[in-house]
């Protein structure tokens, strides 16, 4: 009999796997967080090993996501530096798509913290971009963000 590899250890070979293994396991629930953590912690890791970063800035980003849904009443500081850390990798490779999500992540942030001009300015940049797919779901998010009544 063949030894296999673990699920996780698979993942961490081949981030887009792991994206969508990672968002089933994050709904929620505390050790399904966890057990999330771990795998993109492998993905991101396996990343690095082997040089295959198109997925990284979503890996990263995801990770914030995690940590914030983790976080119950400790500083979100950790999440936050995921979030900015896939912004600016998104950034390097020219991936506008991934600093588009990794913004809305923060300006979501900025948004439950009462920081709406904060947030907007996060986003406008980028969302001022983009030439068309003014129907997806993310640029949909963000202009709901950005036409958002001032407070």
């Amino acid at each position: 009999m063949r030894d296999q590899a673990p699920t996780s250890v698979r993942l961490a070979r081949h981030p887009s796997d792991a994206v969508g293994q990672i968002r089933t396991l994050r709904g929620g629930h505390r050790g399904r967080i966890r057990g999330a953590l771990v795998t993109i912690n492998q993905a991101l890791a396996g990343a690095d090993r082997d040089g295959e970063r198109h997925y990284y800035p979503e890996l990263l980003r995801m990770k914030g996501e995690l940590l914030l849904q983790d976080a119950t009443g400790r500083p979100v500081s950790a999440a936050e530096d995921c979030v900015r850390a896939a912004l600016d990798v998104a950034r390097e490779q020219g991936a506008l798509f991934w600093e588009l999500r990794g913004a809305l992540s923060l300006a979501r942030l900025r948004v439950t913290e009462g920081r709406h001009n904060d947030a907007k300015a996060i986003l406008a940049p980028i969302y001022d971009q983009f030439t068309e797919g003014f129907e997806t779901a993310d640029l949909r998010a963000a202009r709901n963000i950005l036409n958002a009544p001032p407070s």
